[in-house]
């Protein structure tokens, strides 16, 4: 009773009136032909065993036959791998990655038909698919840091390999193809390659610095006139997603070293940024991504993000906010779309669109505005670091998870949530996340911060026990940043809104936090791959040690990197926010008498702005985009945030933002008459005050 095409129309697909009747039908022909030709995959040849695997994974049919056929697969890979083709092994890694059947030998014996020698018989289409399939069954290089030439000083060398690994030699392979004929690849199998080296934490500068300049250099970017029959919405977004990621392997690989590298002693999302300055550099960087930015809005003349999935949107917003770049009219339109979606998916859930046939669940309603717990954290993390508020977004989000969350009937026959059917949904890295996002954003709505806290600790009364959400959470604990985040969380509640009546914990945070030594447990979903945005900083930057030698020249007392601590007298009443001494705050310079703050502000406390045409550069070097002057910023969320909690504790806060210092030079004349200036006018304001 109808069909039609399939993908690319390379299948024919039919439809009938009873599913159900016709699914049990394709799952009972799928187990006749496990078991029928199991036993005969002798007399197969290679593309014949390649159709058969690929017709498995596609139709995701599961099953101990199934299983035992592919195993009997993997054995004819291993006995006469030689006699695949280019296509047969792409394919059939795509196979047995969807599947999940696949062994580390067969992987190998594929992998290793995929080479230097070989890679002339190689398609565009067959690396791209035969790299992804590998990153998807996280067959990855012996060493990550084996193609690294920027962070690494061991690495970098390319095919000279210590020891032979076939996913290395394939990885490389592959790399050197693209970086040698970039204009024979779309931008979805580019897309498909970069996220491989990403997914699987293996670093590249040489290939993402080769395709960010095709990309931003190619006047047919995004575009259909190169060939590609409709640049996918998911191109966008994991290519931005894929170049923050390389970044943030770099940040993780220099936070770990040992030794100098070229970020110094930049830390946090500001040395995300560096490394990508280092590896691509920061003009090209700006460039791709305002390009990407660009495209996006004008995609499918003028559909714009309306054709993106919540996957792709918070793709986008989660590499953007990871580099810490500002594109307004993409994020404003973003948020627009997630404002919409979940505004429409709500009338759904709550039955108010019924009459309207406009409401009524069809596929795409679904598939556009049913957001992952996942995905609506990172929205909100994305947006509160890079300091955006948009308060109907985020009302939306919160209404939207209490729908999602409230499972259980209460008292009143109505539907509500409690720590059970929250973590069906949510880890508590996500909650903790979330509390922070709606601090940072002033976005305390009631019924949401009850159901945050609820999850989080089990109520809102302070009465929880940590074992028993350990046991409900599914976890080890709270981690370490999510413990400092809720301090930051209920300052600013006991602070802003004494309405609320939510409190921590007493013995908070005693015993909330992962046990050391016990063994992790695996909560449901994955971890959220976000850079931490602390308010606590222990690392003097390179500024601050010059403003401290001039403050002392001009005798203003103070403490170099005043901690502010949990059990410090917060708040009129003088009672500290938690009975044990947790590092909670830092000032760099701070007279604790007169409650006189300095902060020296460096790139790390800013958001870089690459709307329209504001990109500037030093022409005489690329990678001085880092700590350039010529640029137009704003500042973090985090430092926002910062600065109103130390404004709630009672300090008066001197900025010197790092620019200002870098233009006064080395002159220490001048450098006083600026620091006695701010002094001035500090004493000026708190006596006006007082």
């Amino acid at each position: 009773r109808g069909g039609g095409y399939g993908d690319d129309d390379n299948y024919i697909y039919y439809t009938f009136d009873d599913e159900r009747r016709d699914q049990n039908l394709i799952a009972q022909t799928m187990e006749r032909v496990a078991q029928s030709t199991l036993p005969r995959l002798r007399s197969f040849r290679p593309q014949e065993i390649n159709n058969l695997s690929w017709a498995y994974a596609r139709l995701e049919h599961k099953s101990p036959a199934a299983e035992a056929l592919f195993r009997g697969i993997g054995n004819e890979i291993i006995r006469r791998s030689s006699s695949f083709s280019s296509q047969d092994i792409a394919m059939t890694l795509w196979s047995f990655a969807t599947t999940e059947y696949g062994t580390v030998e067969v992987y190998k014996v594929l992998a290793s038909e995929m080479n230097a020698d070989s890679a002339d018989a190689f398609k565009s289409q067959e690396f791209s698919a035969s790299i992804h399939a590998l990153a998807t069954a996280k067959m990855v290089p012996a060493d990550l840091s084996v193609f690294d030439d920027t962070m690494s000083e061991q690495h970098g060398d390319g095919g000279n390999y210590q020891e032979y690994c076939p996913f290395t030699e394939c990885f490389d392979t592959a790399a050197s193809e693209l970086i040698e004929r970039t204009d024979m690849f779309t931008e979805q199998e580019m897309k498909d390659i970069i996220w491989a080296f990403s997914k699987s934490g293996v670093r590249h500068p040489t290939l993402f610095k080769s395709v960010a300049e095709y990309l931003v250099s190619s006047p047919d970017m995004f575009n259909e006139s190169r060939g590609y029959s409709g640049c996918s919405t998911q191109v966008f977004g994991i290519i931005a997603w894929s170049f923050a990621k390389q970044a943030q392997l770099a940040k993780e690989i220099v936070e770990s070293s040992t030794t100098q590298t070229p970020l110094g002693t930049t830390t946090g999302r500001q040395a995300t940024y560096d490394a990508s300055c280092v590896d691509v550099g920061g003009e090209l960087i700006d460039q791709l991504f305002s390009s990407i930015a660009t495209h996006s809005l004008q995609y499918k003349n003028g559909e714009g993000l309306s054709r993106f999935s919540p996957q792709d949107l918070s793709n986008l917003a989660w590499a953007f906010a990871t580099l810490g770049l500002h594109h307004k009219e993409l994020l404003d339109a973003i948020a627009e779309q997630v404002t919409q979606r979940l505004s429409l998916h709500l009338e759904y859930l709550n039955g108010s669109g019924a009459e309207d046939s406009s409401l009524k669940k069809p596929s795409d309603l679904n598939k556009m505005a049913n957001f992952k717990p996942q995905e609506l954290t990172i929205l909100v993390w994305a947006y509160a670091s890079i300091g955006i508020r948009k308060p109907e977004m985020f009302e939306m989000i919160g209404d939207y998870i209490i729908v999602l969350c409230s499972s259980i009937t209460g008292e009143d026959g109505r539907k509500t949530f409690n720590s059970d059917s929250i973590s069906k949904h949510f880890t508590r890295q996500y909650l903790s996340n979330l509390a922070w996002g709606a601090a940072v954003l002033q976005g305390y709505t009631p019924l949401f911060m009850n159901l945050l806290y609820t999850g989080l600790f089990g109520g809102v009364n302070g009465l929880g026990d940590p074992e028993v959400m350990r046991n409900i959470m599914r976890d080890n604990g709270i981690q370490k940043q999510g413990i400092r985040n809720m301090l930051y969380v209920q300052v600013t509640l006991d602070m802003e809104d004494f309405k609320l009546g939510i409190a921590l914990p007493k013995n908070f945070p005693e015993g909330w936090g992962e046990k050391v030594n016990g063994e992790r447990k695996n909560p449901k979903g994955p971890l959220l791959d976000i850079v931490d945005a602390p308010v606590l900083e222990l690392k003097p930057s390179r500024w601050q040690k010059t403003v401290s030698n001039v403050f002392q020249r001009l005798g203003f007392e103070f403490e170099d990197e005043h901690i502010i601590r949990s059990n410090d007298p917060i708040g009129s009443n003088g009672v500290g926010l938690t009975s044990t001494s947790q590092e909670f705050l830092s000032i760099d310079l701070a007279n604790t008498k007169t409650r006189v703050g300095i902060e020296i502000d460096g790139p790390s406390h800013f958001i870089n702005v690459i709307d329209g045409n504001n990109l500037t550069y030093n022409v005489d070097d690329n990678n001085s985009r880092r700590n350039n002057n010529k640029r137009r910023r704003k500042e973090s969320g985090p430092y926002l945030f910062k600065d109103r909690l130390l404004t709630h504790l009672g300090w008066h806060i001197i900025h010197i933002p790092f620019w200002e210092w870098s233009a006064i030079g080395n002159d220490q004349k001048a450098q006083e008459l600026y620091c006695r200036k701010l002094l001035e006018g500090t004493e000026s304001s708190l006596s006006q005050k007082t």
